[in-house]
């Protein structure tokens, strides 16, 4: 039983995020929910921090809400994400320090994958 537990919790990573829980288990990436709708498998309060490029929080996507699926070979973890935003810290490196000034881009969307 813990044998086959573990393996469903392996493939399966989106039965693993728990509501008001950093979840770490995606390499490069900390995902936290608000809430979850387990009828309709809806996410709220949906919050992504890429850690992907080793240089912080530099990028982060915000959502309202979201729908969470492994595609049909278990390979992948897709996320929609509904009304939301991202941030994008541009050159984290080369940040003039006298400056202080931190260019970053902004997006906001209805949909994003």
């Amino acid at each position: 039983m813990r044998s086959l537990l573990y393996d469903i919790q392996r493939q399966r990573p989106e039965f693993q995020i728990i509501e008001g829980v950093f979840y770490n288990g995606i390499e490069g990436y900390s995902i936290r929910i608000g809430d979850r709708n387990h009828k309709t498998g809806m996410l709220y309060d949906i919050r992504i921090y890429d850690h992907s490029q080793k240089h912080g929080n530099t990028t982060v996507t915000y959502a309202d809400s979201g729908k969470m699926k492994v595609t049909e070979n278990e390979r992948y973890l897709v996320i929609t994400l509904f009304n939301g935003r991202s941030y994008d810290e541009l050159d984290p490196e080369k940040r003039n320090r006298r400056d202080y000034t931190y260019p970053q881009r902004r997006d906001k969307f209805q949909s994003k994958l």
